[in-house]
């Protein structure tokens, strides 16, 4: 597993999978939003072309995500990237991150792109 920081509010999720990359971000609207994408001949055997999709949990839920990873909002100068950093550091992918949202009880939306 891989983490590359694209910028204060982005970083970037190499699972070690070939042709798949993940991202993780803050959104300008305050989402965080997860991003899944592989362009894989497994993709492209699976679905016919590539596949991405999304999740996104609202910024009011952001405390939830925070708590469950054992952020104290408060006390922090850039919270957004703290929880970008442990994100980072704690998932190796978009889909466990997924599971984990489910399994703590994180809501989010999940958002398939309907390529071809």
């Amino acid at each position: 597993m891989s983490l590359e920081w694209k910028s204060d509010h982005e970083i970037k999720i190499q699972d070690g999978m070939p042709k798949t990359v993940n991202w993780v971000r803050f959104r300008d609207d305050g989402q965080l939003e997860v991003e899944h994408y592989d362009c894989s001949s497994r993709a492209e055997s699976a679905t016919g072309g590539e596949v991405a999709w999304f999740v996104r949990v609202c910024e009011g839920d952001i405390p939830s995500v925070a708590m469950a990873l054992g952020i104290h909002l408060d006390d922090l100068e850039n919270p957004r990237r703290e929880i970008l950093a442990r994100i980072g550091e704690k998932f190796d992918s978009a889909y466990t991150i997924r599971r984990w949202f489910e399994t703590s009880g994180i809501p989010f939306t999940y958002e398939r792109d309907p390529w071809p």
